[in-house]
């Protein structure tokens, strides 16, 4: 595929921004270079590198001045704006971040998933913390996806080891949260109903699923999500 010379015309001020916050002219005449040629969404990827740039640009430098590493950068950032709109939350982090998640194995990766959950006061404190541990990790297994460190089948692991660690998580919280009346929850399975949800399900409409797993075991509670 043919690579692009020069920035789209119509975003010739955003890249005169960016040289502006930067600081840097042949950093940025690169990064611009970079984004041309590689960037699925050059206005996309131009608009996140200059949040960056505005918010933290000796950070932003420091990785510039590593091509490799730019170019992954910004073709992440041009990829996928969920990514870039992550990346630009992290303040002053997002550079450890995007370095740990382009070094990371499939090993590496499904390891870290772990939150270690604190003691919560209340729901939304340990809601927040939870959302906030779920979306690092599925930052770091996105960029992962779209840089090729991880196969499909590599990726679908590590999303499966989130979501098992974030119902961990919110389970252990929960009883946390209960306290003594937590005592009383027993054994428990959870029915992942996908994006359709259990109505489009044969097996869940006909009640067949629920009683294969019941079964009349006591104390069994079951949370479908």
């Amino acid at each position: 595929m043919a690579q692009r010379a020069a920035i789209a015309s119509d975003l010739s001020g955003l890249a005169d921004r960016f040289r502006d916050a930067l600081g840097n002219q042949r950093l940025a005449s690169r990064a611009i270079a970079s984004i041309a040629s590689r960037a699925p969404d050059e206005r996309l990827a131009l608009v996140s590198a200059l949040r960056l740039a505005e918010q933290s640009p000796a950070a932003l430098k420091k990785l510039l001045r590593t091509r490799e590493l730019a170019d992954d950068l910004l073709f992440c950032l041009g990829s996928s704006e969920l990514i870039g709109a992550e990346i630009n939350s992290m303040g002053s982090e997002w550079s450890a971040e995007f370095l740990r998640a382009n070094e990371e194995s499939c090993d590496s990766l499904i390891e870290s998933i772990v939150l270690n959950s604190p003691h919560f006061e209340d729901r939304r404190g340990a809601a927040q913390a939870i959302t906030a541990f779920k979306r690092r990790a599925f930052l770091r297994i996105a960029i992962g996806d779209l840089l090729d460190r991880l196969t499909v089948a590599e990726t679908a692991l590590a999303m499966s080891a989130l979501a098992d660690e974030c119902i961990r998580a919110a389970y252990t919280a929960a009883l946390d949260l209960l306290g003594d009346r937590g005592k009383a929850v027993g054994r428990f399975c959870v029915l992942a109903m996908g994006k359709l949800g259990a109505r489009r399900s044969e097996c869940a409409r006909s009640g067949r699923a629920a009683r294969r797993t019941d079964h009349g075991a006591a104390g069994r509670r079951f949370l479908s999500c």
